[in-house]
């Protein structure tokens, strides 16, 4: 995948978000069923074509490794900041 359509997953992904949440919070938590929810509601699935319980997977396991590399980034920025203070004191 394109580093553009990469971009766009991630962000369709989060959009969807608040969606599935509120799908998972009536009681749907199956993979079929988040996908049978979705087109009941009309929403656009991957390229414009219905939800699978495979297209629903991918698209949680999107949103799970985007939030784990900005936990990276979170950690990576502390320790930098963490350094720094430590080798100021230090001088």
């Amino acid at each position: 995948m394109a580093h553009g359509n990469t971009i766009k997953a991630d962000r369709d992904a989060a959009r969807m978000r608040p969606v599935v949440d509120t799908i998972r919070g009536s009681g749907i938590t199956s993979l079929n069923g988040i996908a049978s929810e979705l087109n009941r509601r009309g929403v656009p699935g991957p390229r414009y074509g219905t939800w699978t319980a495979g297209s629903v997977k991918n698209m949680l396991a999107r949103k799970v490794a985007r939030a784990s590399r900005s936990e990276i980034v979170k950690s990576v920025s502390w320790l930098g900041a963490a350094a720094e203070i430590f080798f100021e004191s230090a001088a």
